[in-house]
């Protein structure tokens, strides 16, 4: 069933002046075809801030994502991909070879990081460091399959994320879902919109990874989106293809005006 909030506000720089569009909280392209959109921000997002937000999401989606989507049928406003380029090894040596996109193994490479440095008390000055990376087939068959299919003795996958633009919508999604919860007005600050915006380079303070997976023992479809707070802070947990064992992610969005209390939308376990 969808939630529909109308903010009437710019999410993220406040204007109430028009045009403002809706926002999706969960992006989109990662919403499979066919599916009502769920959690949507209407009037919710100025032009300004819509060209940056859609930047850094639509490189996710459409250069680090696009065999996944293909593969799980995910909405798109471009024509199907057909076929996918696939670097195979055979007799030690990488070649590239076009596979059809229902026959493609789909992997999406995910990275891990330290836990927020807002969390665990750590000397901290920017950025944000990656300290691990867990591969997560989602669609296509097994990658053994399609090896032996092409003589190949591996089958390589190459993901480049162009600057911070993973962390960002990450940090989106969790600060998206918390304005649907708490509206615009609870807040006495929200920590990660600077670097939603690419003001600031402190996203490692706010996210991160603690390995844990408070969100698995639901019945998560797809995505999935959890939130507590620890004396007055907004901590979320987002998982993003929660269904086929992806990491979580930390994110402590910001600190609640005293006595705030949930929107008229109840937080949802999964979507």
């Amino acid at each position: 069933m969808s939630q529909l909030r109308k903010i009437g506000r710019c999410i993220y720089c406040l204007t109430s002046e028009p045009p403002l569009k809706r926002e999706h909280v969960i992006p989109h392209g990662l919403i499979p075809a066919g599916h009502p959109d769920s959690w949507v921000l209407h009037a919710a997002s100025c032009p300004k801030c819509e060209k940056i937000t859609s930047a850094f999401e639509g490189h996710i989606l459409g250069a680090v994502w696009p065999t996944a989507r293909s593969g799980l049928g995910l909405r798109t406003r471009r024509e199907n991909i057909l076929t996918h380029p696939l670097l195979v090894e055979v007799n030690g040596t990488f070649i590239e070879v076009v596979v059809p996109a229902k026959a493609y193994p789909a992997v999406i490479m995910f990275p891990e990081f330290r836990p927020p440095a807002h969390q665990d008390g750590r000397q901290y000055e920017s950025g944000i460091e990656v300290i691990a990376q867990t591969n997560v087939q989602v669609a296509g068959p097994p990658i053994a399959e399609v090896a032996k299919r092409y003589g190949a003795q591996r089958v390589r996958f190459v993901a480049t994320f162009r600057g911070h633009s993973f962390i960002r919508l990450i940090a989106k999604v969790a600060y998206g879902m918390m304005v649907a919860d708490f509206g615009l007005d609870n807040w006495e600050e929200v920590y990660v919109l600077p670097s939603i915006m690419g003001k600031s380079d402190d996203s490692g303070r706010w996210v991160g990874c603690d390995g844990k997976r408070k969100l698995s023992s639901l019945p998560l479809p797809l995505h999935g989106i959890g939130r507590e707070v620890v004396n007055g802070e907004v901590i979320t947990r987002v998982c993003l293809f929660a269904q086929f064992g992806a990491p979580e992610y930390v994110v402590v969005v910001g600190r609640l005006k005293p006595n705030a209390q949930p929107g008229q939308f109840p937080m949802p376990r999964n979507r």
